[in-house]
């Protein structure tokens, strides 16, 4: 596993990121489009990419390792559509933890996975800005209720500190249909509740892109539930700016055994697959019943993936 990953680092053969999106098909392209800016390119030796804009494995067999950012969905599928040359596969890939339970058990050998730590992170009541992301869709959000358990965070904020929102609305990603949602109201409203003297204030993508700096701020990432994006370029841009990012790690994995510095303020460490039990019977059942091949928009299909 780490022969492959240094050999890729020392090769620095980075995959050519517009030669595969131009093979998009139209439902990949809308979906990455909903997911602007959390899905923009980034680059390091280990090839972060989403591997449903990779058109086909003979393309990935090029490289020696590369780091997938696809969620639970698009990852799933994938496996769906390609577990069968998995065996062949001469590319290492490295994945999110949460993506595990789907890996055909016979294939776990061409798998490792990665961490995001962060060198010197703060706690949230230390912040002197706190910045909330995501977007506003029923797809790419956990449940109200689950929602609220990760905005309870802000019971521990300063009383002067300030809180941004970069919640822009967005159709459900996974579905055919655009439905409105109204989660990002209920969001609002209940960081009003918690925080009703703390001045709130709304980003356009413009003003998230243009900071300089995010040194003092704790970002509270609203789409970690990993079913779309399991690696979010938000994420990385306001930590490699010296922010806190509630879905990175605070403690170094001592299993690692490659590590990758991304900025002066955080790392990627590659860690082995962690142990779990296998969805991936459950996949195989579910392809021989389902009558659809578009996995990813299935409901039932993410009922089966959310089993974690």
């Amino acid at each position: 596993m780490y022969e492959a990953i240094k050999e890729q680092f020392d090769s620095k053969k980075v995959i050519a990121k517009k030669h595969y999106y131009q093979n998009m098909n139209k439902t990949m392209s809308e979906l990455y489009s909903d997911l602007y800016p959390m899905c923009m390119s980034y680059y390091h030796e280990l090839n972060p990419a989403f591997l449903m804009q990779i058109p086909n494995m003979d393309i990935m067999n090029t490289y020696k390792a590369l780091t997938v950012r696809d969620g639970l969905a698009s990852f799933g599928t994938y496996v769906l559509k390609n577990f069968q040359r998995f065996p062949t596969l001469r590319t290492h890939l490295i994945i999110s933890p949460a993506l595990a339970p789907l890996l055909p058990p016979d294939s776990t050998n061409s798998f490792s996975c990665f961490k995001v730590v962060q060198k010197n992170p703060i706690e949230i009541q230390k912040a002197r800005k706190i910045i909330l992301t995501g977007i506003a869709s029923l797809d790419t959000t956990d449940s109200f209720a689950t929602m609220k358990q990760k905005l309870d965070r802000l019971k521990m904020a300063r009383p002067d500190c300030e809180v941004e929102i970069f919640f822009p609305h967005r159709r459900n990603p996974l579905n055919t249909a655009w439905k409105e949602s109204s989660i990002a109201y209920e969001i609002i409203a209940y960081v009003r509740e918690i925080l009703p003297v703390n001045k709130i204030s709304f980003l356009t993508l413009a003003q998230m892109l243009g900071q300089t700096t995010y040194q003092g701020y704790y970002c509270l990432d609203l789409m970690s539930n990993d079913l779309v994006v399991s690696d979010n370029y938000l994420n990385h841009f306001i930590a490699a700016r010296g922010g806190t990012v509630s879905a990175f790690h605070k403690k170094e994995d001592e299993n690692t055994g490659f590590e990758l510095d991304l900025s002066f303020f955080h790392k990627l460490q590659i860690v082995p697959l962690p142990k779990c039990e296998s969805l991936f019977p459950e996949l195989v059942f579910y392809k021989k019943q389902s009558g659809t091949k578009e996995y990813m928009t299935d409901p039932k299909f993410h009922r089966i993936i959310l089993k974690r």
